[in-house]
């Protein structure tokens, strides 16, 4: 088993006295992991070897839980390496200290609780009431907390001001020719390998010729073959870390990426998280989340800073769906700072307009309600209008769940019906038509009224709303509940039908943690894999972004290798794919292994 040290310090200053904690934990993830931060309470466990899982039929983690509001602390000392213009903002309330920072290794993350009066202690979601597996790790992505722990954090500040709708970003989408067409190939039928050794004998590859992608932003798509199927190659011994904005193609692959963001001065600069889009409307601006706790927007062409945002760090900013300058966000994700309103910034002007009051409606049905956020792993339907939020009360207790149409300003739903558990996240579907809640006893889906509640899966792990192939709304998802018939498989499920689909299997000599990103709507049917935390070295699913198609068995379309050896949360590779599926960025310490991670932009070759 890796062993990693996690290591977590909480300053709490009350009335004369000073607390200090600190404690450790040398498990590979959820054994007596605390989580300092309930948004994102980190990394995860997975089995050791592939068999293991396989064989007493536990949960493989994954390596840091679904709840990736990426602890939106306070940032360290230090000076960021570029010229910033930052939003003047106004100050709102804050209390409570930031965990520092202390090493490489440190995944320390803030709380979404910004006062001593917090939320209870990590609950991280397990399966089957979240008893340990007898191999120490927890039955889904993460362990139960360590008793007797606080949780604070200091917050940012959100910017106000009128609307300006400014000029269109110049930049152009970007998108491709229609593309090569691409066999499927019949060596990808699987079948759960009888043997126990954990290397791939062979590799199974075809080779086609892409049409080039000519974009009006760079890298331009490489003019070599891509490699479909479950390769093996390793990564280049010869890679080096590039200079910002220099282009490379993958040694192995053939696409051209270029390393998009610096985070000298920092502790990092990084591509947010794979279930949000970072690239905007017309492909001219993509953001990033800053080691300074801030939202960042930079030019994509010539990957300039356009501006450091006011937006606070757990306002869940999500691009507007069609204009190139605006984001959409919440004012905050705790008691202290959060309410019951939509706010959108201009992201060229800085300035900032409420778009929507919820409050009055809200309160109707929950007097208590106080503030509301989908825990930063939400989004809303692709049009921007339909919009899915838990609701809290002033002690940061969940006390529902709302659904929201901005387009006619109407409630569509609430609902106190969570599942019966602490729900991780909530999200509207691409097309709108679906609530999804991720709950501590499984994910749940409900109609848009918020009433029919299913049960989608008995756990919540690593997902992503998506299209499939005709266009309907699906859920792609990671199975690492050992118990399930469809363990270890990447699987999409029909939101209509509830149908599961099996896509491959992570299982099949390999082993290794992945996210999922559903946002290429313009390519229904795919999905954009990106892996990290590879626990059988050499195998064919390490250390790489993967385009994936939403079939059985269906093609995998190798994109990059991503020379990342972090193994904490913030240097996770979260990839996200753009609109129009032209783009992906994604994120890599470029072979440091410390906590520096940077955005590094993949153009995807056109193909069918």
């Amino acid at each position: 088993m890796i062993n990693r040290v996690f290591r977590w310090c909480l300053f709490l200053a009350a009335i004369g006295a000073l607390f200090l904690g600190c404690q450790a934990s040398q498990e590979q993830a959820n054994e007596g992991l605390v989580e300092i931060d309930a948004g994102d309470e980190g990394p995860e466990t997975e089995p050791e070897t592939v068999k293991e899982s396989q064989a007493t039929g536990t949960e493989d983690d994954d390596d840091d839980d679904d709840d990736d509001d990426d602890g939106r602390d306070s940032a360290d000392s230090g000076e960021n390496a570029d010229s910033i213009e930052v939003t003047s903002t106004t100050t709102r309330p804050t209390s409570g200290v930031r965990p520092p920072v202390n090493s490489a290794s440190s995944s320390s993350r803030s709380s979404k609780q910004a006062s001593p009066a917090s939320k209870d202690p990590a609950e991280k979601f397990t399966a089957n009431g979240g008893s340990p597996n007898s191999t120490g790790k927890s039955n889904n992505e993460s362990g139960a907390p360590t008793s007797g722990t606080t949780k604070s954090t200091a917050r940012g500040s959100t910017s106000s001001g009128s609307t300006s709708s400014g000029s269109a970003a110049s930049g152009s989408t970007g998108s491709g020719s229609t593309g090569t067409s691409i066999s499927p190939l019949t060596t990808l039928s699987k079948t759960k390998p009888t043997s126990t050794s954990t290397s791939r004998n062979t590799t199974t590859t075809t080779t086609v010729t892409p049409t080039s992608t000519t974009a009006a932003t760079a890298p331009a798509s490489g003019s070599g073959g891509l490699t479909i199927g479950y390769d093996a190659s390793r990564p280049s011994s010869g890679w080096s870390k590039p200079a910002v904005g220099q282009t490379y193609s993958d040694p192995n692959y053939g696409t051209k990426l270029r390393r998009a963001t610096s985070a000298a001065g920092t502790r990092f600069n990084r591509n947010d998280y794979s279930r949000r889009q970072a690239e905007n409307a017309n492909g001219s601006m993509f953001m990033t989340y800053h080691g300074e706790a801030r939202f960042d927007i930079y030019s994509v062409t010539s990957l300039q800073l356009v501006r450091s945002l006011g937006v606070h760090p757990g306002g869940e900013p999500q691009w507007h769906p069609t204009n190139p300058d605006l984001l959409r966000h919440l004012a905050g994700d705790n008691s202290y700072v959060g309410e019951l309103k939509l706010y959108e910034t201009n992201v060229r002007s800085g300035q900032t307009s409420e778009i929507a009051d919820l409050t009055s409606r809200i309160q109707a049905r929950l007097p208590n309600a106080r503030y509301m956020e989908d825990r930063n792993e939400g989004a809303p339907s692709r049009d921007g209008n339909r919009y899915a939020w838990l609701v809290y009360d002033q002690n940061e207790n969940q006390i529902g769940l709302v659904s929201y149409d901005l387009a006619s300003d109407r409630v569509l739903g609430i609902t106190t019906d969570l599942g019966g558990g602490k729900v991780d996240w909530s999200s509207y579907s691409v097309n709108g038509n679906y609530v999804l809640a991720g709950a501590l006893n499984g994910t749940f889906v409900y109609d848009a009224d918020l009433s029919n509640r299913r049960v989608v899966t008995t756990a919540t792990e690593h997902s992503d709303l998506a299209l499939d192939k005709s266009g309907n709304d699906a859920y792609v998802y990671i199975d690492f509940n050992g118990g399930s018939p469809t363990a270890g498989w990447l699987v999409s499920v029909d939101l209509r039908t509830l149908k599961r689909t099996k896509i491959f299997d992570v299982y099949d000599n390999a082993n290794t943690s992945i996210h999922i990103s559903g946002r290429g709507f313009d390519k229904p049917g795919w999905v954009v894999v990106s892996s990290y935390n590879c626990k059988v070295p050499g195998a064919w699913s390490c250390d790489k972004v993967m385009a994936v198609e939403m079939v059985p068995n269906g093609r995998v379309v190798n994109l990059a290798h991503t020379y990342n050896c972090g193994d904490q949360y913030w240097t996770e590779t979260h990839a996200s794919v753009n609109r129009s599926f032209t783009r992906v960025y994604f994120n890599s310490d470029g072979g440091s292994c410390g906590m520096d991670a940077e955005v590094y932009q993949l153009q995807v070759p056109s193909f069918n």
